[in-house]
């Protein structure tokens, strides 16, 4: 399994984050999905919200996955503030982004992002009202009779 990495300066990074987390659409989310995204040729991390409000983006060194990783926004700015060296490591894997603090590391599991993410869900036919009158015992008599 191969790990690429990604060198962020600590400051902004944790700045970044602190703005789009401001940003939030639903009121007590306790998951906001963010899609990290490394821009080779400007050396730029893309942080950006599901519904792209909002986007920062912070200069970095390293290599990073092509299709990016999505992460909670809330877990990943509390591993960057464990953190007290200048720059945040950030390790991608197959199943996560790792973070490397001064006692250990942080493992943030990958979220589903994007379209694929909210499929519409197929309507539902309303459902009819309970008949009030199907369960009174003459009729139930009636309608077992009849069987």
């Amino acid at each position: 399994m191969q790990t690429l990495s990604l060198w962020v300066p600590r400051r902004e990074f944790i700045q970044a984050l602190s703005a789009l987390s401001t940003v939030r659409r639903r009121r007590f989310a306790s998951v906001l999905p963010v899609w990290l995204r490394f821009d080779g040729r400007e050396r730029l991390l893309w942080i950006e919200e599901q519904s792209a409000a909002a986007s920062g983006a912070v200069a970095a060194e390293g290599s990073w996955p092509a299709m990016g990783a999505t992460v909670d926004l809330y877990l990943l700015r509390r591993a960057a503030t464990l953190i007290s060296a200048e720059t945040v490591q950030l390790g991608a894997t197959a199943d996560a982004v790792v973070v490397p603090t001064d006692r250990g590391y942080v493992r943030l599991k990958l979220l589903s992002f994007g379209p694929e993410s909210r499929r519409p869900r197929p309507p539902q036919p309303p459902a009819a009202p309970p008949d009030p009158l199907a369960n009174l015992p003459l009729l139930k008599w009636a309608r077992d009779r009849g069987t």
